[in-house]
């Protein structure tokens, strides 16, 4: 029986990333649970079951008929406040993976976007327009698009690993 993804996550970052030290600051996948915030906790559930699943029924015409192994979205645990994205495979899985200072990063933009007030003059917003809902979605497309991002380095085949290490998508956010 093939182990989970979340499973081969953990253990592909902690026994093969880390081996390169440019990724000495991640931990391995990010344990949802040890999120302090329940609010965050629960959003972060959410997103990632939202994300997988509309991963799960992406089919290769999306992909421009390239074949691929089955996405999985997940978050990954870093020390110093690491902000980044990565697409890597893994055993049988394609992975696209944020630490939470990315996710954190994201929520912090969208917040300030959605309280501006020459955002709101741009998208013709009424001053009834709720700003929690405009973070919200802010969030929602901005994160979106870093998955997509994420996504066509698998289409590209980017992450097909061409030497012993570990090839993974090397981009950092700032």
């Amino acid at each position: 029986m093939p182990l989970p993804a979340e499973t081969v996550l953990d253990r592909w970052v902690r026994d093969e990333l880390r081996k390169d030290s440019k990724f000495s600051a991640y931990i391995g996948k990010l344990d949802l649970e040890t999120v302090e915030r329940p609010a965050l906790r629960s959003y972060l559930y959410l997103v990632q079951a939202s994300m997988n699943e509309a991963l799960r029924l992406e089919g290769v015409n999306a992909s421009g008929g390239v074949e691929h192994l089955p996405f999985h979205f997940d978050y990954l645990a870093v020390s110093g406040g690491v902000a980044n994205a990565h697409a890597f495979q893994a055993e049988d899985f394609a992975f696209i993976v944020v630490t939470l200072p990315v996710v954190e990063l994201l929520w912090a933009l969208s917040s300030a976007l959605s309280r501006s007030p020459l955002v709101a003059q741009a998208l013709s917003l009424g001053s009834e327009t709720q700003s929690d809902d405009l973070q919200e979605l802010l969030f929602h497309l901005q994160l979106d698009f870093l998955v997509s991002h994420e996504y066509t380095h698998h289409v590209h085949r980017h992450c097909v690993e061409v030497y012993s290490g570990p090839q993974i998508s090397d981009q950092a956010i700032s």
